[in-house]
């Protein structure tokens, strides 16, 4: 529970930086530009950090959901399968 939490709000995080910089660079805020590039880029290692701690410390079965960990494990079935299965429909 507390790990679902932690990595939430990591994640939490790292959208809003991420948010803020495309704002940003829609503005053409310059000075702003620059700092948010290491706001987002500090919240992506932030959050990656975060999910090698829990990974290391749950198996990542009991963290994330099963399809996820198969999509993950094989992006390009993953990805091969769900554009044949809009083709079908």
């Amino acid at each position: 529970m507390l790990a679902r939490a932690l990595f939430g709000l990591t994640t939490l995080n790292f959208a809003i930086c991420f948010m803020a910089f495309v704002i940003e660079g829609d503005q053409r805020n310059q000075l702003f530009g620059g700092r948010s590039a290491f706001l987002i880029l500090t919240a992506l290692l932030l959050q990656n950090t975060c999910y090698i701690a829990i990974h290391w410390a749950f198996r990542p079965e009991n963290f994330l959901p099963t399809s996820l960990i198969k999509a993950l494990s094989d992006p390009l079935g993953s990805a091969l399968a769900s554009v044949s299965s809009k083709h079908k429909k």
